[in-house]
């Protein structure tokens, strides 16, 4: 018997929200797609954050890499989804 990765969604979830994408957030927004929070068709994990990524925050901010810097931080991880 093979297994999707869809089999484990977390489909009693379809919203959860989030705020802040910082030195915290991107631990639970890698945290939350370990788990399934939002796959599933309908779900969404919803992130706000007005920043653009600094360079000073790249060595607690594992989803950003140099060439990231000055890039406005829900744009970039819009496109990670």
């Amino acid at each position: 018997m093979f297994v999707k990765p869809s089999d484990f969604c977390i489909n009693l979830l379809f919203y959860f929200g989030k705020v802040g994408a910082g030195a915290i957030g991107c631990e639970h927004l890698k945290n939350f797609a370990m788990m399934g929070i939002g796959c599933s068709v309908t779900g969404q994990v919803f992130v706000t954050d007005m920043d653009t990524i600094e360079k000073s925050n790249l060595n607690r901010q594992f989803l950003f890499r140099p060439g990231d810097v000055q890039v406005i931080v829900v744009l970039f991880i819009s496109k990670l989804a």
